[in-house]
């Protein structure tokens, strides 16, 4: 919320008032006549206590919505200040009927934001989108997959915690305000039960020509619908925004039409003006004491929260019964197996080596590998010379005879043995020599253009380790949506297979995991030893793949949830200190 703060304090400047901005406590510039201006549910979750004094000459500059569990926390974070002020009409309705005094600031056109000027310009960037991360915008957003398909998007989802740094799913500043000059549409969604629009996001897009395609929202203002912005049904906001993207002259008008009502129309002088009138009514005393002040700026302040939920469909296994005797003696079997038995092998030299060779195990929970290889036939076909090798490990029943699909795999391994997926991806990686792997598992299927898009970032970036795309599991989830933490990979497995990796990557891992406790967790266990071990890794940010949701057949998980967590507990404790 800098840059909000930022054109408030541009706002106030113009009217005469003495401005200073500071990324910081309040305790580090207490003197006898500042008063102070914050964003109270961010300010107070990574701030120590500070003296009362202090937040009695404090504004709260609110910028959640009614129907959100922030509006809430703001709320009460706001309640230990002097002042008020809210963004949105409804907030400040939705206040005063709980006897709150608060004061409406109206945003407005910031010279600041403005990346685009008005001008005619090329936009190679069709579809953006720019909101943290929950369950009913992350189902949203897999329900477009289709209708984004082949189109250039970027689609940022952050989780919903306060930032403290640059990261590559949240932008602040000019580089966000670039990218909105770079777009077409912006698609606006609303986050929990609320239903007011989203006037940041909503006026940045506009000063930058970027068209707003929003769901039905309460407190437009002066904004006409049609006219200024188009509005749809959440569920048709895609196949909207695709329709518009293709009319080039009506998307340029609206964009003209915006801009200038924001301009010509929308100041944020009155509410600056407002601002400084609500702050010269609150005390301008100073600190309680020196030693308040000095024990608030020594004060530990704890990591900042992580997101409560964040897109996946995964958990961590919880302890559960053991049935360790008998799970042993099967786990020492498989692992007999899987020593002594190798698979049948079949497959072609390729006349032309593979640059990306795509290793899919179809196991019995697995779906059609049919989907797969008509989608990697079709990624093949677009990808402009580039040569793609399918090598696939098959657990079937022993003796079936060969298809004439399946006699075309550069490599076919078929065994009747549960050898585990780790080790049967590491057999097809012994067999291959391209540059790239991509990880499938039948049933997933490549969107248009994903695997080209992948290919161009590592081309772009010859030192990147890894690259992947978000994918949709099911009709509406969203995975592969947030970047790789350490700190958030140790508490949950958010991140899966879809991911193209450099081969000198994967043999410098020492491959995948062949440890039987792992094998529900196997791409969990490759993204959290990249990480430690220092692996560059990149999301490309749009939906790519279809992930096939597989059958729900027991596995080690069920039946010794201890030793499962055991094992992801003591993933890469040797670079713990990485």
């Amino acid at each position: 919320m800098g840059e909000l703060l930022a054109a408030a304090a541009s706002a106030v400047a113009a009217q005469g008032v003495s401005v200073a901005e500071h990324d910081g406590y309040l305790s580090e510039i207490a003197d006898t006549c500042t008063h102070f201006v914050i964003v109270p549910h961010e300010y107070f979750a990574v701030s120590p206590p500070e003296p009362p004094s202090l937040y009695a000459r404090t504004v709260g500059f609110g910028v959640e919505h009614p129907g959100t569990t922030t509006f809430e926390s703001s709320t009460i974070a706001a309640a230990k200040l002097g002042g008020q002020v809210e963004i949105s009409e409804q907030a400040v309705a939705e206040l005063r009927s709980r006897s709150r005094s608060v004061t409406h600031f109206q945003l407005g056109y910031n010279q600041a934001w403005d990346c685009w000027g008005g001008l005619p310009v090329e936009r190679d960037i069709d579809v953006v989108y720019l909101g943290t991360a929950d369950r009913r915008r992350c189902g949203l957003l897999a329900s477009y997959a289709e209708d984004l398909a082949g189109l250039r998007t970027e689609l940022l989802l952050p989780p919903h915690e306060p930032m403290v740094t640059d990261r590559p799913d949240f932008l602040r500043g000019e580089a966000k305000w670039t990218l909105l000059a770079r777009s077409k549409v912006i698609l606006n969604l609303h986050r929990e039960e609320k239903t007011a629009f989203e006037w940041v996001r909503g006026l940045e897009a506009m000063i930058n020509g970027c068209v707003v395609v929003t769901e039905p929202s309460t407190d437009f203002g002066p904004l006409v619908p049609g006219e200024h912005l188009l509005v749809a049904p959440a569920e048709r906001l895609a196949t909207l925004a695709r329709a518009v993207i293709n009319a080039e002259d009506q998307r340029a008008g609206i964009a003209e039409r915006a801009y200038n009502l924001v301009v010509t129309s929308l100041s944020m002088a009155a509410s600056a003006r407002r601002l400084v009138e609500l702050a010269r009514t609150l005390p301008t005393s100073g600190p309680s004491s020196r030693s308040e002040v000095a024990r608030a700026r020594r004060a530990a302040t704890a990591p900042p929260p992580m997101a409560v939920w964040i897109p996946t469909s995964g958990a961590m296994p919880v302890a559960g019964p053991r049935t360790e005797a008998r799970l042993g003696r099967q786990l020492a079997l498989l692992r007999t197996l899987a020593d002594q038995k190798m698979p049948e092998r079949h497959g072609h030299l390729a006349s032309v080596p593979a640059q990306v060779d795509v290793l899919c195990v179809d196991a019995p929970s697995d779906g059609s590998m049919g989907v797969t290889r008509r989608s990697i036939a079709d990624a093949a076909a677009e990808g402009d010379g580039v040569s793609i090798g399918l090598r696939v490990a098959s657990v079937s029943a022993a003796g079936e005879p060969l298809s004439a699909i399946e006699a075309d795999y550069l490599t076919h391994l078929r065994t009747n043995l549960p050898l585990g997926r780790g080790r049967l991806r590491n057999l097809l990686m012994s067999d291959s020599d391209a540059e790239f792997v991509f990880v499938l598992d039948a049933g997933d299927c490549l969107l248009s253009g994903a695997l080209a898009r992948l290919l161009a970032r590592m081309a772009l970036e010859p030192d990147l380790d890894v690259v992947y795309c978000m994918a949709t599991h099911g009709s509406q989830e969203l995975e592969n949506a947030l970047i790789p933490e350490v700190r958030r990979l140790r508490e949950r497995p958010y991140l899966t297979r879809g991911y193209l990796a450099r081969r000198r990557w994967l043999q410098a891992l020492g491959g995948f995991s062949e440890n039987p406790y792992l094998e529900d967790y196997l791409d969990h266990d490759f993204w959290l030893r990249t990480m430690l071990q220092g692996g560059r890794v990149a999301l490309e940010r749009g939906i790519g793949i279809r992930l096939h949701r597989r059958h729900q057949l027991p596995t080690v998980t069920d039946f010794d949830a201890v030793s499962v967590r055991r094992a992801i507990d003591e993933i890469g404790m040797s670079n713990h200190s990485l």
